[in-house]
């Protein structure tokens, strides 16, 4: 269908509970995943449909979040870090572009928030955990983007991270105020995640 629409791009998602029934190495490889995502790939290529892969979009392994709480605990970053290598040695081979995380923003994971918010999980805390979150998923995409690079980059593919955040414009274009205020607002919903990548620390504001 896509082919016959004239796609030449295609982006999915790779369930991480797929590949890793218990959300870790050690729990085992489920090769009928493996040989999934191995056909997708091989047949969007075969029909010239370049693939832009995302190596986890929001759906935290049961097992890890039963264990520790998911994102909300260091530890996720391993398991990350482990789950990306093994994407890469079996997805890896041929040119691709990676993104580590789609649109995070500290609260899709773990799905949290506090009592008088409106979320799946009203029992969390809206003014620390997406903090919390945001921080584990930025060490987990240095360290997937670490190994990919290391071991990798020759086979000609890319790596990166997909963001969103909305367009703000002072509301007065001439106070030094609401202009300092958009930029707080972009700091806040972009820059928080860019400038560790960029610049290896948080906005200053």
């Amino acid at each position: 269908m896509l082919k016959e629409m004239g796609m030449d791009a295609y982006r999915f998602s790779i369930s991480w509970s797929r590949i890793l029934p218990r959300g870790t190495v050690q729990g085992g490889i489920n090769l009928d995943g493996i040989r999934y995502y191995r056909n997708l790939i091989d047949t969007l290529k075969e029909n010239g449909i370049e693939t832009y892969v995302t190596i986890f979009h929001w759906d935290t392994p049961q097992a890890l979040q039963d264990m520790y709480g998911g994102f909300l605990d260091r530890r996720i970053v391993d398991h990350y870090r482990d789950f990306a290598k093994v994407c890469f040695e079996y997805f890896g081979d041929k040119p691709y572009i990676f993104s580590c995380f789609s649109f995070g923003t500290g609260t899709l994971a773990p799905g949290r928030c506090s009592p008088e918010h409106d979320c799946a999980v009203p029992s969390g805390n809206s003014l620390t955990e997406p903090y919390i979150v945001g921080h584990h998923l930025l060490l987990a995409h240095a360290e997937a983007v670490h190994h990919y690079k290391k071991y990798f980059q020759g086979n000609d593919g890319h790596i990166g991270l997909a963001l969103v955040s909305t367009g703000y414009v002072p509301y007065d274009s001439s106070s030094f105020l609401d202009k300092q205020a958009k930029e707080r607002c972009i700091d806040y919903n972009l820059g928080w995640f860019l400038e560790p990548v960029f610049r290896g620390d948080y906005p200053f504001s």
